[in-house]
């Protein structure tokens, strides 16, 4: 095949730029960015640009308007909400993701997530090496199991629905809610380890908030999720309710999360993402006790990078020889 231009719009990280270079043909030429999408030596690139590979960064109209040759966008991650996508479809650009190893990767995450606020793991941490305390008995009456307690999941694509059987394979109760219907009796998961959890599904998400002591979010943000988990629904969750949020950060009201936790209408909140990220360093959530907050990691270490790689440099490969692009949503 010719020679083509690939665009790597990412945060510089030089290991991941290395595992996506050693497994790109001889024939790409690889243009990294070196900060956002208009600065510097990729702004001046964009012309040349055939196939873009797009890390969590935003795409615009300005972008595409420098870049006439550019084929098909293909994402690292599944979220498409930081792309114009109007714009994309407007001059034919494809538009694919990439769902490998995001599965379990996230749904390990948010369950990390779920253990570390029920097991008080951070304010225990934080008695032992920087108050120079031994807090055995301080946190024992705020620390709880997972197994039997019931978990919310909204949300029940890959990522959902992977947590969901997880949660349920550790004992616990899950109760999903999704915008549209689904059969959980025909589900082909081997249920025979779960013998202590359940699965069900609730077309309220006012009766998942109301049910659920655990609520872990993994739904797209659409203008129909924006904001969609609000004041009413986390008073519901209540005094001892804890929210996961691994999916993206819009789909909570920030300002009500935060003045639940403060004014003890929530327990706790546990978070890989945030409306803005990085957030600003005066962010009132992040100086509160019963927040945990990760910088958007769940979706993998070098590991999933790796199979990430393999895969889109796949599908673009695919896309050049005409045959069919896998996760291909424009």
């Amino acid at each position: 095949m010719s020679a083509i231009t690939v665009g790597l719009l990412m945060p510089h990280n030089p290991e991941i730029q290395a595992i996506i270079a050693a497994a790109a043909p001889e024939t790409w030429t690889l243009v990294s960015s070196d900060g956002a999408a208009g600065s510097g030596r990729f702004h001046e690139s964009a012309p040349l640009f055939d196939y873009l590979i797009v890390y969590g960064e935003r795409l615009d109209r300005a972008l595409f308007d420098r870049a006439a040759r550019l084929r098909m966008i293909q994402k690292f991650g599944v979220g498409s909400d930081d792309i114009d996508t109007t714009a994309c479809a407007e001059r034919g650009i494809a538009l694919a993701v990439c769902t490998v190893g995001s599965d379990s990767a996230v749904s390990e995450h948010a369950i990390a997530l779920i253990f570390a606020a029920l097991k008080r793991i951070t304010n225990l941490d934080h008695g032992v090496r920087r108050e120079r305390e031994w807090p055995r008995w301080e946190f024992r009456g705020r620390i709880r199991q997972l197994a039997g307690s019931t978990v919310g999941v909204i949300g029940y694509g890959g990522i959902g629905r992977a947590t969901a059987w997880r949660l349920r394979a550790l004992g616990a109760h899950v109760l999903v809610h999704t915008r549209r219907e689904i059969d959980l009796a025909a589900d082909a998961f081997d249920g025979s380890a779960c013998e202590f959890g359940s699965l069900h599904y609730t077309p309220d998400v006012e009766r998942l908030f109301d049910e659920a002591s655990i609520v872990s979010i993994h739904c797209p943000l659409t203008p129909q999720t924006q904001g969609m988990v609000t004041e009413d629904l986390l008073n519901r969750l209540g005094p001892e309710g804890i929210l996961v949020n691994t999916a993206r950060g819009g789909v909570v009201d920030e300002d009500a999360l935060t003045r639940a936790l403060a004014e003890g209408r929530l327990g706790f909140a546990a978070l890989d993402v945030l409306a803005a990220e990085p957030p600003p360093a005066s962010l009132p959530l992040l100086s509160l006790p019963n927040v945990i907050v990760t910088p958007h990691v769940g979706g993998g270490g070098l590991d999933v990078i790796r199979a990430k790689a393999a895969f889109v440099v796949a599908n673009i490969e695919d896309h050049r020889a005409g045959r069919p692009v896998r996760t291909q949503i424009l």
